[in-house]
């Protein structure tokens, strides 16, 4: 975990994540980690830098969680969530046959309750994510202020996978739709057709990760049986990922995403507008069929 003291002594805002919560990283089925427990992972990933693979009590501020809120009524909520998180990692049986590990992130999950600005929560990671942090030569290199400024929690896992493999000469990532679901943390009753997957949740997170963390997505659905789509390829580009410059660009940044965002409400502004217009033409049409039709009958002829 050299990589990772070497980002905490630098103080440049990195988040370094060990390739193997990354690579093999499936969310249960009855899980999908909410926007927040995905970025307080991180936060804690980055709070324990270089120490995550000893077994040892990590500490974080309750400031720091809340991102500075006075307010920390929803940290139980939060804390609560991130601990009954499973991960599914592949593992061999005692008798070295493949299997599922389910593990959980947390030996112990600890919040001072007083509300002092002190107040802390403390936490241990797990045995087999201690060994992971212990045992990882590769590692994604994450930008705190990106990663918070994202809104969508499909783009924090996309942009997770996008600064692992932006390094590699070939940055694809081929997956079946089911695996991208699971990675994802997309539940098998949302979005369950490949155009609603498409249009609901990798093309926002690609505008979004374009806007904000610097990384092109593109995708091509392949191969297609029949007409249905049963494999993805995501490429990510674009990214210099020189991250010692995230501080410099945090403004315009921030510039990037107001505009972004307004973007996105006036088209929602604008589809709901041509809604409603058709919503009263159709009623303006049907009480106009209407009137018609009890004239005709008021008719002697």
């Amino acid at each position: 975990m050299r990589t990772a003291h070497e980002a905490a002594k630098s103080d440049l805002g990195e988040i370094i994540v060990p390739r193997e919560l990354v690579e093999h990283l499936e969310h249960h089925p009855d899980q999908s980690p909410s926007l927040a427990a995905r970025r307080t992972i991180a936060l804690l990933i980055m709070a324990s830098a270089g120490d995550a693979w000893a077994q040892m009590t990590h500490r974080i501020t309750k400031a720091e969680l809340s991102g500075g809120h006075k307010g920390d009524e929803r940290l139980p909520a939060l804390l609560s969530e991130i601990k009954g998180i499973v991960y599914i990692v592949p593992a061999l049986s005692t008798r070295n046959r493949p299997a599922r590990n389910y593990v959980s992130l947390f030996e112990r999950l600890k919040e001072e309750i007083d509300d002092r600005g002190d107040a802390w929560v403390e936490w241990r990671w797990s045995a087999e994510i201690r060994k992971v942090f212990a045992e990882s030569e590769v590692f994604a290199r994450l930008g705190r202020e990106r990663l918070l400024a994202l809104e969508s929690k499909y783009s924090v896992t996309l942009y997770l996978i996008g600064c692992l493999l932006i390094c590699r000469r070939e940055p694809r990532w081929r997956a079946r739709v089911d695996e991208l679901r699971r990675v994802l943390g997309v539940h098998d009753d949302s979005y369950s057709t490949w155009t609603k997957l498409d249009r609901l949740v990798l093309l926002p997170a690609r505008q979004e990760l374009a806007a904000i963390a610097d990384i092109t997505m593109s995708y091509q659905p392949t191969p297609r049986r029949g007409r249905r789509v049963t494999h993805v390829e995501i490429y990510f580009t674009g990214v210099e990922h020189a991250v010692r410059q995230a501080d410099g660009a945090a403004p315009a940044k921030r510039a990037e995403r107001r505009k972004y965002l307004k973007n996105q409400r006036l088209t929602e502004a604008a589809r709901q507008a041509q809604q409603v217009a058709r919503l009263k033409e159709a009623l303006e049409t049907a009480a106009a069929d209407e009137l018609r039709q009890e004239l005709n009958d008021a008719l002697p002829f």
